[in-house]
């Protein structure tokens, strides 16, 4: 008789690091591996084949039932600069190749989709490479991504809007940070 496969679980975690820097996200991957080791090696509890499938950062505020249909796609996790389009950094944003915008958008997509096993952040590293300025295309990306959710575009998976997106200026931080929709405009 064949042995039954052993009990899993899916656990839903809300943690919070205290001494993370909430403006340099590099480190919260050593973090977040951490939980992995520290659940991994309890005595307490014998488990096996801990898995980190997904994290993202929530809000101070937010609660869980918020956050838990929302998309799992953080882009603060992606690179600290990215916070440059809420007004945290410099401006303006470059130009950037439109080729590389699709090339996240896309990456961006199939995480989204939960057809992307890799984390999303080495992901993006590796179709952009060291050479490309990264911090001004996530933000690219970013505000196209916005622009769609909140319906102004049809259809931003399109060549066109990937050039108008790469291309649009972004000579100063938003006037309302939050709002994103303002250069809904810049793709008429």
């Amino acid at each position: 008789m064949e042995e039954a496969p052993p009990v899993r679980f899916r656990v839903v975690l809300q943690v919070t690091f205290p001494d993370a820097d909430r403006y340099d996200p590099s480190g919260y991957e050593g973090l977040l591996n951490g939980i992995i080791e520290a659940v991994g090696k309890a005595k307490n509890v014998k488990c096996t084949d801990v898995v980190m499938r997904a994290a993202s950062t929530i809000g101070p505020t937010e609660e869980y039932e918020d956050w838990r249909g929302r998309p799992t796609i953080d882009f603060g996790i992606l690179t600290p600069s990215v916070g440059e389009i809420f007004g945290f950094g410099g401006h303006p944003i470059p130009a950037v190749d439109p080729r590389h915008v699709a090339s996240v958008w896309h990456v961006l997509s199939k995480a989204e989709r939960r057809e992307l096993a890799e984390n999303v952040s080495i992901v993006v590293g590796q179709v952009l490479g060291p050479e490309v300025n990264a911090n001004a295309v996530l933000a690219r990306t970013y505000i196209l991504r916005v622009l769609q959710r909140a319906g102004h575009l049809r259809n931003a998976d399109s060549e066109e809007l990937f050039a108008k997106a790469a291309a649009i200026p972004l000579e100063r931080a938003p006037a309302e940070p939050s709002d994103l929709t303002q250069y809904a405009a810049l793709f008429d």
